[in-house]
């Protein structure tokens, strides 16, 4: 039988970055970061709207602060999943 978290991990792979906070939209749960190079994903630096995994984690975010942050591909686009 398949080992199947093996194969959502390789689905799902987590990516970490960190960026300054452009614009934090609460209601839309989206927030804009300019974010340095992303070596997993071959992305140069570049500002980009992310959904958040959950709005809690909007709590954390302020225009201005720096943060690194942990993103996976979800359906509709990127999806930050931690921050720190």
């Amino acid at each position: 039988m398949a080992k199947k978290p093996a194969a959502a991990a390789s689905a799902a792979a987590v990516h970490m970055a960190t960026g300054v906070v452009k614009k934090v939209d609460a209601t839309a749960g989206l927030v804009t970061l300019a974010h340095e190079p992303v070596k997993s994903m071959n992305w140069p630096a570049m500002t980009m709207g992310f959904q958040v995994k959950d709005k809690m984690l909007l709590d954390k975010l302020a225009v201005g602060k720096k943060i690194d942050f942990e993103f996976v591909q979800g359906a509709k686009g990127y999806v930050v999943t931690a921050v720190r």
